[in-house]
């Protein structure tokens, strides 16, 4: 799965790219945000993507993706999961 660092702005629900961001593996982001992650909504209006997420970093501090959320996230979260409990 792709994502995509954005910023949100959560009164208005306005959405805007980040000049010099660029696609990034979903998983990977993940990794990087220690799976501090959650899912906000979904959009229908981001070429490529449909859904939102926020992630946050060791300060807490918010940082939003959008997500090309398909079959392989419901992979991911058993793996997350299977590997919190120390299982994986």
């Amino acid at each position: 799965m792709k994502s995509l660092h954005v910023k949100y702005n959560a009164e208005s629900g306005a959405i805007e790219k980040i000049g010099d961001a660029s696609p990034e593996v979903w998983e990977e982001v993940c990794d990087r945000f220690d799976n501090d992650v959650s899912r906000i909504r979904e959009v229908t209006d981001q070429k490529g993507y449909n859904t939102l997420y926020v992630c946050y970093d060791e300060k807490n501090r918010p940082e939003y993706y959008l997500v090309e959320v398909d079959k392989t996230l419901n992979k991911l979260r058993r793996k997350t999961f299977r590997k919190k409990l120390g299982m994986g």
